[in-house]
């Protein structure tokens, strides 16, 4: 009798799962067939928010200092996606060598 009620505790609970589990997954259905508004969509905005990745690389200690974002005024793009920087001498060198201060592995 004991193992009875064991497993007809643990089939109550995979069923009351899988209910919560297929509410999820239909409601989440409508916005997999939406087109992409993230980080993975060039046209989401400036790449991690517009931070100035020359000035990161070049002027902040890791985990230690905030990054410094940058203005729509002084961009340029890389693979369709906007960069965006705090002088115009930061852009001029992301521009000359972009994949040296771009995020190593994409990631935008």
């Amino acid at each position: 009798v004991t193992s009875f009620c064991w497993v007809s505790s643990c089939f109550a609970q995979l069923t009351t799962m899988r209910k919560v589990l297929l509410t999820l997954a239909s409601s989440a259905w409508p916005s997999l067939a939406q087109p992409s508004r993230s980080c993975t969509d060039a046209s989401f905005g400036p790449v991690l928010a517009g931070i100035d990745f020359v000035d990161l690389k070049e002027n902040k200690k890791e985990l230690v200092d905030a990054p410094d974002f940058g203005s729509s005024a002084l961009s340029t793009k890389l693979n369709g996606y906007t960069f965006w920087f705090k002088s115009a001498a930061n852009r001029d060198k992301f521009t000359a060598d972009p994949w040296s201060y771009a995020p190593a592995f994409g990631c935008f």
